[in-house]
Formats: C-alpha cells, structure tokens, sequence
C-alpha cells in the first residue's frame, strides 16, 4: 500500500473470525504471499468451513489467496451485494488506511474495528475502543451531508458517550460552499482535516487546518476541545482566514486517555500561538513606546511653551522698562530740543520690525537721526550700511537668520524716512545695493543735477543712435555681401560648359569656379578647427574673454580671408601688438604683407589686403595704436602708427563703461519711481 502504483483496494479486505478482525494484505505481508504458512492455512480451513462472514453485513465470505492478484475476500457465490460494496474507491481506500494506522499505531489497551455497528445502530467507519470503555467514532465524509443530517448523526454519538472526530474527503477541498465544513469549523471539539490519496501521493494523507479568530488580526484560533470557536470556514477560498495547513500521515494520529485526538496539527498550532504571543507582546511594547515618546514629546513642548511664554514676559517687562528709563533720560531732552516734537514722535513711533532691535525705538532712531542727517548740509552722501552696522553693533538684537529680521527694521526705517521727505536715495554700490543715501538738496542743487541728467540723457540718446546706425549699416553690408552670394551660386548652377569646346576665353574657366568651391569649403573647415584648437584656448587665458570676442567678431570683409577672422587677427594682435613696448613702431603694410604670407586669401589678394587695414583701422580706434608724428616714417616713407594700449587696459575700459551705463540706468530707474506718484 505504501507503493505509488499501489491499484485501489478490493471490495473485502478484512473479515471477521469470531471476534477476530483478518486484514488480508497485512495477512500476506506476514506469510510473504505464501498460501502454505501455518497463519494462511488456518484461515484457509474456516473460509472452508463457511466461519469468515463479512465486517459489514454478517454474510459469509471466502478467502482468496493467490500468487497473480493480492490477498483479499470475497462474497460467496448468490449472496446478495452489501453496503461495503456500494462505497467510493475513495472512500474505502481512506477508511481502510486510517484503519490501519489506528490499529498499528495505537498503544495496548486500544482496539480498533471497522464498521462495527453501535447499539443505536449507527456504524462508524473506524471505531477505536479502550479498556475502560471509552470509545471514539472515525467518519470519513466523502459524500454530501447537510448540517442537520451531520448535527443529527453527532447527537446520536453523544447520547451514547461515543467522542467522534469528522474527516472530510480530499475531493471535498476544491468545493465553493460547503456547510458541513462550516458546521465543523464553528463546533468545539471538532477539526477541519481533509484525508485522502491525493494526485501524485503514494500514500493517503490527511491535511488539516489552523485558522484565525473573526478577522486575522484577532487572537489565533484552533478547532480542539479548549480552543474558542471559529467562525465560518469555506476550504480552498480567499475569504478563510486560514492560518496555515498542516499535512501529515494518518499513522500521526494519536488518541489520549479520555479519547481527545492529537495530531501533528497541535504542533503547529502551538507555534503559531507562541509566535502570535511574541507579536503581541512586541506590539505592546512598541506602543508602550509610543505612548512614551509621545508623553515626552507632550512634555517638552508644554516646557518649550511655558519657557517661550516666561521669556516673553521677562522681554516685555525688560522693554516697558526701558521705554520709562529712555523717556526720562537727558537724552531724549536733548533730542526733543533739537529735532522737535514732530520728528522726536516720527522716531519714537515703533514698527512691527522694531521689536527686533532689543532697545526702545526712540534710543537707537534717534542716535542714528543725530549721527548721520541732522545738521548736515543739503546733499551730503552717507553710507548707510556702515550706519546700519554700527546701530547693530551697539545695541543688542534679533541675531537668526544671521540678524536677517533686525536688518529688516533698519531697512523699514530707511524707508519711513524717505517717504518723510528726511532722506533722499544717491546711488547704488558695485553690487547694486541702495547702500548711499543723501540729505535733501536745495533748491539750486536740485536745478543743477537736473540739467546734469538732462544732458547727460541726450548723450546716452546720441550714443544709441550712432550705435543704431552702425548696426544698420552692417546688417546692410551683411545683406549685400549674402546676396551676392546667392547670385553667384545661381550664376554658376545655371552655367554649362560643353565637352568640345576648347576655347573658353570669355567664359568662366570650369577648373576656376571648382576651385573657389574647395576654397569657401576650406574656410569652413579651419573655421571649425579654430573654434575647437589649443591656440584659442590659449588666447582666451592670455588676452581674455572680452577681447577674444571683440577680435573674433567678423566684419565687413573678414571673408577674404581663408580663416576664422577670430584666427588671423589674433596671430597679428599677438605678433605685432600685445606685448610690445609702449611707443613702439607698428607698420601696417608689413604687418598686412606678413598676414597674407601666412593667411591665403579665399579669391582676390586685393580684397584681403584690405580686410587687414581696417583691422588695422579698428586697432587705432579701440586705442591700441595711434598715428605717429609726422616726422616719423618707415624707410620706404611709408605713415606708421605706434602702440599704445594693451589688452588688460582696453578691459578696465570696457568694464568702467559697462558699470557707468549700469549705474545711470539704475540712478534713471530710481528718480522715475521717487518720481512716480504711485513710488
């Protein structure tokens, strides 16, 4: 039985001789299948003289005992068929293997039968019976039983003192609903086991299951006679809170003294109640924690609280105290005396950011009124972030945030008194910080920086409009040259030259416009190198970003060259300008004679000879050169020009300018809003 191939068991396999109980293939396993041992010889003689008689009917049976088929009984010939006949395969393989178990594995004092028939007539499918009389009844269900049919069946048990555990069939487990399992599930003392030869088993195995209370984060719960009861439990389905299934053979069966089962399942389930006990008490103390943090937590924050509201007190007591101390000091008759009640009151009148400077407004408004704008003459400039600072270093202070609040209440009163006419703003610093501020100018210093503003509009108006004409004139010149060529490519796409004609005089040579097309390609292509090439990076270390860009921009007739204009007039600026001497000789035509000997030119000579003049030109008017004196020539008599700017000059210019035009536009920018009725 214990072979995976094992075929299902015959109808008989087990008969009675007198009270006798013969199990057929045990008998054969004894004998070793022979039919001449002593033990099959004498059931040999009673199935001869007719004493075998079926477990389940009475009715006579003989053996059969034989080399080609397994050790079995059977009924005579002409007997009617019994209950025992009409079972499953798998009903009767389940019964007969939980038979067996209980008979082998039982201690002494046990004795099992198989369908013995109890004195209400009910028969039980295995019936274990102790010594002292207790009895425990083994129903393996494989067929359909109502609730009532199995609560009906269970009371006919108890009325008789029979304790009797249900095993429900394995082809039980894959059904939706079953009420018996739910009757089972919900009634003390039972248990929910499947038992059975599944697929791929060789032996009949019972599989059990432990499952949680009413919802799985309730206690664990276990279907034996001290556990609680269950709720509803439907095999096989989402909705079962089951805990875990334990599996194990029927020979794990054991039945104690007052006849309560115990199983592997018992095993299991005291680990899960150990480790759910361990998750309790873990949970436990993790919300003991919890609360404690949270008691703590409580605890500080009402610390925190009283503190915030005791150095609140202490401050506004501190400040009463000194508002009374600072209107009776000497000072504040001496303020009164010289500024008076209207500005002693502006001053003494405190905002929501004064509170931020730990002293009353009126001291330090005050000693800043007195040290920087009373008394001064119309249009004196103070810095008032020294002023500022010197206010925050006397008195003590808001220092969060880097004193970010007290500067705030210094800037609010700055503007207070701005908006009263006391102040006026002068100019920004290099970092475009409102940082000078002036005292009110009269009457003829504010008519003179009028006319100084006035006029210095109408250069800044004359200087856009040359710049705009400039810039016209290059996008012109840049129109002109792009348009001519275009009507070059057009000109040279529709030309045909004819393969016979050998005289092409007055006709553009093939061979010449093909090789201006390698030229303009060429140009490209250092072009290209220029922009990625070592040199440039050096030049940009050495003459700067500024500089670089100016000699990299391209102008009028910077195409003549086959170069990056930024490429040629570099190599001239390094050779024949920076570094040089102040003052020193600088030619122009052998300056342009060495650029072409090292640059080619990307059609006529003449064009980019010019092109290097007014590169030269363009030096004289940045202010690298200057025209010599008439007496000084070259020695062909040639006009030359000396040096006398250098790269790192001609940035400072530029960036003085830069800062000039930023500081009118923000000076601009401030009188038109101080001007402003909405400012």
């Amino acid at each position: 039985m214990g072979r995976r191939d094992a075929p299902p068991p015959l109808k008989h396999e087990v008969a009675l001789l007198g009270d006798e109980e013969v199990l057929a293939p045990a008998l054969e396993e004894r004998c070793g299948g022979d039919g001449q041992a002593p033990e099959a010889l004498r059931i040999a003689r009673a199935s001869k003289d007719g004493l075998l008689r079926c477990v389940v009917c009475g009715a006579a049976v003989k053996r059969v005992f034989g080399s080609r088929r397994r050790w079995h009984f059977a009924l005579l010939p002409g007997t009617p068929p019994c209950d025992h006949e009409n079972e499953t395969v798998e009903h009767r393989e389940s019964k007969l293997a939980l038979y067996r178990a209980l008979k082998s594995r039982l201690p002494d004092g046990w004795s099992v039968h198989l369908e013995k028939q109890l004195e209400n007539s009910r028969r039980p499918d295995v019936l274990a019976v102790r010594e002292d009389g207790v009895r425990v009844a083994f129903e393996v269900q494989y067929a359909d039983l109502s609730e009532n049919g199995w609560r009906e069946r269970h009371e006919d048990y108890a009325r008789l003192g029979v304790r009797d555990v249900w095993m429900l069939g394995h082809t039980r487990e894959s059904s939706k609903r079953d009420a018996l399992a739910n009757a089972l599930a919900a009634t003390e003392g039972q248990r929910v086991a499947y038992v059975g030869r599944r697929e791929g088993e060789g032996n009949v195995r019972a599989r059990e299951a432990i499952f949680y209370g009413s919802h799985p984060d309730d206690e664990l719960r276990y279907a034996d006679p001290g556990a609680s009861t269950p709720v509803a439990f439907v095999a096989g389905r989402p909705g079962a809170f089951v805990a875990e299934w334990v599996e194990y053979c029927l020979g794990a069966i054991r039945l104690l003294a007052h006849g309560t089962p115990q199983t592997p399942a018992e095993v299991a389930f005291e680990r899960l109640r150990r480790k759910a006990e361990r998750e309790r008490r873990r949970e436990e103390i993790r919300q003991k924690a919890a609360e404690e943090r949270r008691r703590k937590e409580a605890e500080r924050r009402a610390k925190s609280a009283t503190e915030a509201e005791r150095r609140r007190r202490w401050g506004e007591e501190r400040r009463a105290e000194e508002a009374r101390l600072w209107k009776d000091s000497p000072e504040r008759v001496k303020a009164r005396e010289a500024l008076g009640d209207r500005i002693l009151a502006l001053l003494e009148s405190e905002g929501p950011l004064d509170k931020n400077v730990y002293r009353p407004a009126g001291r330090w408004k005050t000693a800043f009124f007195l040290s920087r704008i009373h008394g001064r003459p119309p249009g004196t400039v103070f810095d008032w972030l020294k002023a500022a600072g010197a206010v925050l270093r006397e008195h003590p202070h808001n220092e969060r945030e880097g004193g970010r609040w007290a500067w705030a209440a210094l800037h609010a009163f700055i503007d207070r008194l701005a908006r009263e006419g006391l102040v006026e703003f002068d100019h920004r610093d290099d970092r475009g910080r409102a940082r000078y501020w002036r005292t009110p100018l009269d009457g003829e210093q504010r008519k003179r920086l009028a006319e100084e503003r006035a006029a210095e509009d109408r250069r800044h108006e004359e200087e856009l409009r040359k710049a705009g004409l400039a810039a016209r004139r290059e996008a012109e010149l840049e129109e002109k040259w792009e348009r001519n060529r275009t009507e070059r490519e057009d000109r040279e796409r529709r030309q045909r030259v004819p393969a016979d004609v050998q005289d092409v005089s007055g006709l553009r040579p093939w061979a010449t416009l093909r090789f201006d097309r390698e030229r303009l390609l060429e140009r490209q292509a250092r072009i290209g190198r220029w922009l990625g090439s070592e040199d440039r990076r050096a030049a940009r270390a050495e003459l700067g970003r500024r500089l670089l860009d100016r000699l990299e921009k391209e102008e009028d007739l910077d195409r003549a060259v086959l170069a990056h204009p930024g490429e040629w007039k570099v190599w001239i600026f390094l050779n024949r300008v920076h570094g040089q001497a102040l003052s020193g000789a600088f030619d122009p035509e052998e300056a342009t004679d060495e650029a072409l000997a090292h640059f080619r030119a990307t059609g006529k000579a003449s064009l980019a000879a010019e092109a290097v003049r007014r590169f030269v030109f363009l030096l004289r008017d940045e202010g690298f050169l200057a025209e010599a004196s008439a007496d000084v020539s070259s020695e062909k008599g040639r006009r030359l020009y000396v040096v006398v700017g250098t790269a790192g000059g001609w940035t400072r210019r530029l960036e003085d300018r830069i800062r000039h035009s930023r500081d009118e536009a923000q000076t601009f920018e401030e009188f038109g809003r101080r001007l402003s009725p909405f400012g």
